[in-house]
């Protein structure tokens, strides 16, 4: 029976740690979590991992048309600015570059977000590498332990 408990605790802890590192997939981490502790571990990783990513999803729902017109107001009012003579040198080169960011908008929007997915994936790489480190050192203080406690137990006349 105890062999069982600590199979249990590492099947558990191992889908917790699954869930931790998949977290930005489309299944999430509860997802993910409940996909490792109900199949397995190795079963729930290969399914939220060949999920998609949750930021290149919602970076892409917005759509291309909204920022166009999220622009066109922007530059409208830098015009109404200028009218007036209320515009300072920095706001003249503000307008000119979003003119030209307007009318080049198709290709600066795919620039943008191809720079702004290899940001996310910057990002999350780096975190996996920190949380791996965390889980190795919380890993290696259990076995310590273990062997610690163990080694007491042996009675040394």
């Amino acid at each position: 029976m105890e062999g069982l408990g600590g199979i249990l605790f590492g099947w558990v802890f191992l889908s917790f740690v699954c869930g931790l590192v998949l977290e930005g997939k489309n299944t999430g981490f509860w997802g993910t979590f409940f996909l490792c502790l109900i199949l397995s571990p190795l079963l729930g990783v290969i399914i939220s991992a060949t999920s998609g990513n949750k930021e290149i999803r919602q970076t892409t729902k917005q759509t291309k048309t909204n920022k166009k017109q999220e622009l066109l107001k922007e530059i409208e009012n830098l015009k109404k600015e200028e009218d007036i003579g209320l515009i300072s040198e920095e706001g003249r080169v503000k307008l000119d570059e979003l003119i030209d960011r307007y009318k080049n908008y198709d290709e600066w929007h795919s620039l943008q977000q191809k720079n702004k997915i290899v940001e996310l994936e910057k990002q999350k790489k780096q975190g996996r590498i920190n949380l791996f480190k965390v889980i190795f050192v919380i890993m290696v203080l259990i076995l310590i332990f273990y062997f610690l406690t163990d080694l007491s137990s042996l009675n040394v006349e």
